[in-house]
């Protein structure tokens, strides 16, 4: 998150000849890991078990397709927040981690092989 970071210091935006290729790359960013398998998953647990119906996805779709930086810019401290709202950071994390580092390691193991799982018996 460390683009969203940059786009939303203060000064990011004075003088700085980078700000709106910084902002695609954050748009391009945030739509890119909110349309992960695993951050889909954690967004349904979040709204199945915590009850937090923001759309990251369609938020950062939109944003994406925004023409009005402004807008943009408006929205990103929205966006940030939602982020690091305590249930969100965690349940977004623990999925990451279940889907990049648990799995290289536990792929092929009976137990947690993911579609032996799904099979009845």
């Amino acid at each position: 998150m460390d683009e969203l970071e940059k786009v939303l210091q203060w000064n990011a935006q004075q003088g700085n000849d980078n700000f709106e290729r910084n902002l695609k790359e954050c748009m391009s960013m945030l739509n890119e890991k909110f349309k992960r398998n695993s951050y889909i998953a954690g967004f349904k647990i979040l709204k199945d078990y915590y009850h937090i119906d923001y759309d990251f996805v369609g938020t950062a779709k939109a944003l994406k397709n925004e023409t009005d930086v402004q807008k943009q810019i408006d929205v990103l401290p929205d966006i940030k927040m939602q982020l690091e709202n305590r249930d969100v950071k965690h349940v977004l994390l623990l999925k990451d981690i279940a889907y990049t580092r648990v799995q290289n390691y536990w792929s092929g193991v009976s137990f947690l092989h993911r579609t032996k799982n799904k099979e009845p018996s």
